[in-house]
């Protein structure tokens, strides 16, 4: 389900009670467990990089990833489907280190730094859309309390006080 801030941010989110407003200033917020632990995205955070071992974004079942299929040309919606696993995490992802097993030759859709143009969003809020994105794939994959989203929020925290 794609819903829209109201800075024309697309959120992306297979829970339907995540929240597509945010308050006023806020560049991005994101709430898809709708817990009200909504938190800001700023423009503090350019320098975010994902976490080497968490591998939410692994996960690839159709049925909780609607919104990245639909992302996706005939091509890419192929490829992707056949990287699916019987578990429905990525068939390339080392469930035991949790590290991608083809990272080097990913494909263009896994990259992170391709999601804004993936689903059209302006280049200057790039890095915003997929830290939202990235809490998003955590909370729904590992949960909203979890290690990865306390390491995830971490490292956020600190982008920001540099």
């Amino acid at each position: 389900m794609e819903r829209r801030t109201d800075n024309n941010v697309p959120m992306i989110s297979a829970h339907p009670q995540a929240s597509g407003t945010q308050p006023a200033g806020a560049v991005a917020v994101c709430d898809p467990g709708g817990d009200g632990s909504r938190l800001p995205v700023d423009a503090s955070l350019r320098g975010w990089r994902c976490s080497p071992t968490c591998g939410a974004c692994c996960r690839l079942d159709p049925g909780e990833r609607q919104e990245a299929l639909a992302a996706l040309d005939e091509d890419a919606r192929a490829s992707y489907l056949e990287m699916v696993g019987p578990d429905g995490w990525c068939r390339h992802f080392d469930t035991g280190s949790r590290r991608c097993r083809i990272y080097d030759e990913r494909p263009f859709f896994c990259r992170v730094e391709n999601l804004a143009d993936l689903f059209a969003v302006p280049a200057e809020k790039a890095a915003d859309f997929a830290c939202s994105c990235c809490r998003q794939q955590i909370r729904q994959g590992y949960g909203g309390r979890s290690l990865e989203m306390r390491q995830f929020n971490t490292s956020i925290r600190r982008l920001r006080q540099r």
